[in-house]
């Protein structure tokens, strides 16, 4: 009966990794034995696995030969043949040590990918809003340690009277119990003042965000989806525009659904709802509300922070918060 063969997608690679050359084909071929004993012994699966960490073994090693080293491919393969084969005949002959050290590896392998991922999406891709450098937080010190938030009545200022900001946009986050009393699930909101969509610059790829109308005191209740939640609980049904959910008891009509890299302001918010400013009365004392700004064209962070702090005297506008 034909030995089995390893998974011919990760031959392939391999093959691609070592090169042509007798060394090469020495390697494929004690890999393709071993994996042949490996799949004898135990679960397909855990062969698999097993040939695959092969794989990164073999390409990490050239790389990192090359680059310390200086190898040479006839002086890589020999060395890297010699190593293999020790290696390889050990794990085979003690296979729970190899399951172990597969799934660790494995474990390790995965751990290192969601890092970098939240490395890259922290650190290093673009922010996900319309010329990101042009925005700023504006927080408020009231005399104490630490920065707050703005007043509604502070925030209403911050609107009418600076010239250096563009456009200033209010936000704070909270809970909500989602659906009917059969199946409840509690999920992460934020609060929006209708300025925020205009000064974060960022469309949905569905239907709309709300108005300054529907973001009035008055107003019937609307909500603005995010798609992660928008696939889970909906399936990503390209219809939701219009239809109506229950959040703490409301029922709220869906008007549209924000990228998944909308995650303003902050990974995991669920949707987004007016946040309905008394405008009439505001408040002066109760510094709750978050704001994000965006500087005038032509104008300069240090404008901007000269003029909130005669503004509002214990303002300060910096990059903090939403260029994290």
């Amino acid at each position: 009966m034909k030995s089995p063969m390893p998974p011919r997608p990760l031959e392939r690679l391999l093959e691609m990794l070592l090169g042509k050359g007798s060394g090469s084909r020495a390697i494929l071929g004690d890999l393709r034995e071993e994996f042949s004993v490996a799949r004898a012994q135990g679960p397909v699966a855990l062969a698999v696995v097993w040939y695959g960490v092969q794989v990164v073994v073999v390409g990490s090693r050239i790389g990192l030969g090359r680059l310390v080293h200086g190898w040479r491919d006839g002086e890589m393969m020999g060395s890297m043949l010699q190593d293999l084969r020790y290696g390889v005949r050990s794990l085979v002959g003690a296979p729970l040590f190899t399951a172990v050290a597969v799934v660790t590896l494995a474990i390790g392998v995965g751990a290192t990918t969601a890092i970098y991922s939240v490395v890259h999406a922290v650190l290093l891709a673009p922010l996900p809003f319309a010329e990101p450098d042009r925005l700023v937080e504006i927080g408020i010190n009231t005399g104490g340690p630490g920065w707050y938030g703005s007043s509604p009545a502070q925030f209403i200022d911050f609107q009418e009277q600076l010239e250096t900001i563009e456009s200033v946009g209010g936000y704070t986050t909270g809970l909500r119990t989602v659906g009917d009393s059969m199946r409840p699930r509690r999920v992460e909101v934020a609060f929006l003042t209708y300025s925020t969509w205009e000064t974060l610059g960022v469309p949905p790829i569905r239907g709309r965000v709300f108005n300054e109308e529907e973001d009035q005191p008055s107003a019937s209740p609307v909500v603005v989806l995010s798609e992660g939640f928008w696939r889970q609980a909906y399936g990503g049904d390209p219809n939701v525009i219009g239809r109506t959910l229950q959040a703490n008891g409301t029922t709220a009509t869906i008007l549209g659904v924000m990228p998944g890299s909308f995650a303003f302001p902050e990974v995991g918010i669920a949707m987004w709802i007016p946040f309905r400013m008394n405008r009439e009365t505001p408040t002066r004392g109760n510094h709750f509300v978050n704001v994000v700004a965006r500087l005038s064209a032509d104008r300069s962070i240090e404008e901007a922070h000269a003029e909130v702090s005669r503004s509002a005297g214990t303002a300060h506008a910096s990059s903090r918060g939403v260029m994290r």
